[in-house]
């Protein structure tokens, strides 16, 4: 016991005479600036960099006019027929059942079997009403709760019966055009 007392002792004691108050005056007024700090001269580096040069002008296609209105294709994307679509027409192209076409002109039906799948169709066409053959984004809007999906052609989507009878309303824009409206029921 009589060493740890001298122990205790001893470290009190060497903590008592190893503090002490350490006191520094601070300057009243910022010193002015100077290279040198405390006689220590401080050395400035200044790394030269190249000034920016403006790049040299590169060619560019001449700018196409955008079209006259939202109606117009855009320059470049038809061929054939490329008048500007003034109307949309949306319709039944075909039904299929199990995924094979149901044999038969079901082209413009109104209805069919609730097992099988109607193909829809839109056919944008110009002031004298022969289909035009511009490639634009077709909008679909297809109500009555039924499951659709598009094909490998945006104009061409599917909705399947799924084995639910009742109906299925649908229409189209394209180019800003509305195109008419129309129902298949599925049986």
């Amino acid at each position: 016991m009589n060493q740890s007392r001298f122990a205790v002792v001893l470290v009190a004691g060497l903590a008592l005479v190893s503090c002490q108050t350490i006191t520094e005056e601070l300057p009243t007024s910022a010193a002015p600036s100077s290279t040198t700090t405390a006689g220590v001269p401080v050395i400035v580096i200044v790394v030269p960099t190249a000034a920016p040069t403006a790049a040299p002008p590169r060619p560019t296609a001449a700018p196409t006019a955008p079209p006259a209105s939202s109606n117009e294709p855009a320059p470049g994307s038809c061929t054939g027929n490329c008048a500007t679509p003034v109307s949309v027409h949306a319709y039944v192209h075909g039904i299929s059942c199990h995924y094979e076409t149901v044999p038969g002109n079901f082209k413009f039906a109104t209805d069919g079997p609730k097992e099988c799948a109607v193909h829809l169709d839109a056919t944008p066409k110009d002031a004298s009403g022969r289909a035009t053959d511009v490639i634009g984004e077709p909008h679909w809007t297809i109500d009555g709760g039924y499951r659709w999906a598009p094909s490998n052609n945006p104009y061409t989507p599917i909705v399947f019966g799924d084995g639910r009878a009742g109906e299925v309303t649908a229409s189209v824009e394209i180019y800003g055009i509305q195109s008419n409206t129309f129902t298949f029921r599925f049986r």
